[in-house]
């Protein structure tokens, strides 16, 4: 008789209750076919990849999508007409773009309601929530006032003198954009790839993964094997864990040394039932992994597909939630990997026009930087599908904008600083202010005025710049010093982890526990 903790049901009922438990708690839901770009800024950034079979139906049945490709029918429409329509929103909606969605946006409704806008002491304040706020061309908004009639008049003179201003700074923005476009033609940066060229090879990709269904459960008897051999997987990395570790012997309970010293051929069935399939290093979180509960007996997955690392945090991993759910094969994900370091590669010519607020001018960079990974992907990866390059592309780009927020410039500022601490014998704060009359690093100007001015900034950057040189011997040359202080600027800020480092130490496990051969690749 089966046990009763895995009462057997039938793949009907195992669809409907993942699916309820999905709509109502967030849960991994009964059909799996692949999310959109990693959640973030990607191409959709719908949920029509992950719907019940009920949505899926009804979506392929749609008009706009015969023989069951609705879906892919719509997104391509959209793709077609963001690409031909020559508008900065529709460029900027299909990349993740912003700032051109704004401003049209607003410049429709400002002029459909700027008779009833006025701003008032220099403060936007709204006087009735019974009607819906207005938005100006930086999509602020700008709240309703129907009980000053005699103010009106000079609001909309002062919002049409405004709105003058914003159009001027928008023409002037234009043309830095066609600088911008001569500059990089001139100095052959990126690539230029048409809105034709594009289509073309955006409609080369796949879509997506195949439907994987989660209510495909195994036998009772591959369940009690697929026990066995995750307990072993286990116990491999508790061994591995702690092979190393002998400085440390002290430190393990006699139980856990136990296990240690057992050999892996003396583990049956008995013995690992007794010790509960080692579940519990997975739920103490001694191994940095587990085999999730709603994939471990689904027919439909690979070992490799249930293995899933642990977010410690629950920040480790930039979108871990989704990242585990992809439910991607080792050989998708291997050639995602390369996909990436192919992109950080072709795409480092961004880092110099990185731009942390949203701009014209970033938004040029960005949707030619997505034409080109997006032409990558088609040309040099036959495994990677739409939601994939562009998750590749996103996260290439977040990366960039993370390390011009938080580590540009500082490894050349604390630098300049050490050189004047160690060769004059000043002050951290004197070096400071010597450096910031430089004007050298704009970035981080306002930063270190702010120091000059506050006691409390200064004693945050003096206790960064003792981080970044403390491992600095008397005798190392200025390259090594520049070289320590480059390595340390990266730790002073957890940066979380990306889809493709989720994948490396994933790799790197299911080689460790014998999913995949130690050294090479297994036959496809």
């Amino acid at each position: 008789m089966p046990p009763a903790h895995r009462r057997k049901v039938s793949s009907g009922e195992i669809v409907h209750k993942k699916a309820a438990a999905a709509a109502s708690g967030g849960g991994v839901p009964a059909v799996h076919s692949g999310k959109g770009a990693a959640g973030s800024t990607g191409v959709w950034g719908d949920t029509e990849h992950c719907g019940s079979l009920e949505q899926r139906a009804a979506d392929n049945a749609s008009p706009e999508g015969g023989g069951g490709h609705g879906l892919e029918c719509r997104m391509e429409k959209k793709a077609e007409a963001a690409a031909s329509s020559g508008g900065s929103a529709a460029l900027g909606a299909l990349h993740g773009n912003t700032t051109a969605q704004d401003r049209e946006g607003s410049d429709a409704k400002y002029s459909k309601k700027k008779a009833r806008t006025v701003l008032s002491g220099g403060v936007l304040q709204k006087q009735s929530s019974m009607l819906e706020p207005d938005t100006c061309l930086g999509g602020d908004v700008l709240h309703e006032h129907l009980a000053e009639e005699v103010d009106a008049g000079k609001g909309i003179e002062e919002s049409d003198s405004n709105n003058e201003i914003a159009h001027v700074k928008e023409e002037d923005t234009r043309e830095q954009v066609k600088r911008l476009i001569e500059e990089m033609n001139a100095s052959c940066i990126g690539e230029r790839i048409s809105s034709e060229e594009f289509l073309d090879y955006y409609k080369r990709l796949p879509r997506g993964p195949p439907l994987i269904y989660l209510g495909d459960t195994l036998e009772y008897a591959a369940m009690d094997k697929q026990e066995v051999i995750h307990a072993l997987y286990r116990f491999r990395y508790l061994k591995h864990q702690f092979r190393h570790k002998a400085s440390k012997e002290n430190m393990l309970d006699d139980h856990l040394r136990s296990l240690l010293d057992k050999p892996e051929d003396d583990c049956d069935q008995k013995f690992l039932e007794e010790e509960g399939f080692f579940r519990c290093f997975e739920k103490d979180m001694t191994l940095d992994w587990f085999i999730h509960p709603d994939y471990e007996f689904c027919s439909s997955l690979t070992d490799y597909q249930r293995l899933v690392l642990q977010n410690y945090g629950g920040t480790e991993y930039g979108r871990w939630s989704e990242y585990h759910k992809y439910l991607r094969s080792y050989k998708t994900e291997k050639e995602y990997v390369k996909y990436c370091e192919e992109l950080s590669k072709k795409l480092k010519w961004m880092e110099d026009y990185v731009c942390t607020c949203p701009s014209w001018k970033w938004d040029y960079i960005t949707t030619q930087a997505a034409y080109q990974a997006i032409r990558i992907a088609a040309t040099d990866f036959h495994e990677i599908d739409l939601s994939l390059a562009y998750s590749g592309y996103n996260e290439c780009r977040e990366s960039m904008g993370y390390d011009a927020t938080w580590f540009k410039e500082y490894d050349d500022l604390y630098f300049e600083i050490w050189q004047r601490v160690t060769k004059k014998s000043i002050s951290f704060k004197d070096a400071l202010e010597e450096v910031c009359k430089l004007n050298r690093f704009p970035l981080r100007q306002y930063r270190m005025e702010g120091a000059l001015e506050c006691d409390y900034t200064m004693m945050w950057m003096e206790t960064e710049y003792q981080t970044c040189t403390k491992d600095i011997a008397s005798g190392d040359t200025e390259e090594k010093a520049r070289k320590l202080i480059a390595e340390a600027v990266q730790t002073l800020v957890n940066k979380p982890k990306s889809y493709e480092q989720y994948i490396r130490k994933k790799i790197e496990i299911a080689r460790i526990i014998g999913i995949l051969p130690p050294d090479e690749d297994p036959e496809e």
